[in-house]
């Protein structure tokens, strides 16, 4: 898991944070990176960037992801204030 956005929440002044838990999702579904490369046709070196929090995914990756790996969008990512 890490973070993507850190954002100051506007209500009270604290903080808000996207973590995405791409690694945490692909290990509970027994996939290797190179299997979810496959199923997505995203790099599987890009994947691991994503995994490591070097790149951040876009919108379309994380819907291709989901899709892959037959869940919701929102499983792969928390919203933490």
């Amino acid at each position: 898991m890490y973070v993507i956005l850190k954002t100051r929440h506007t209500i009270d002044g604290g903080y808000m944070y996207i973590i995405i838990k791409l690694k945490e999702v692909r290990l509970k579904n027994n996939l290797s990176l190179e299997e979810l490369s496959k199923k997505t046709g995203i790099s599987k070196s890009h994947l691991n960037y994503i995994e490591k929090g070097e790149k951040e995914p876009s919108l379309s990756m994380i819907v291709r992801i989901a899709v892959a790996l037959n869940i919701d969008e929102k499983e792969l990512y928390k919203v933490v204030r």
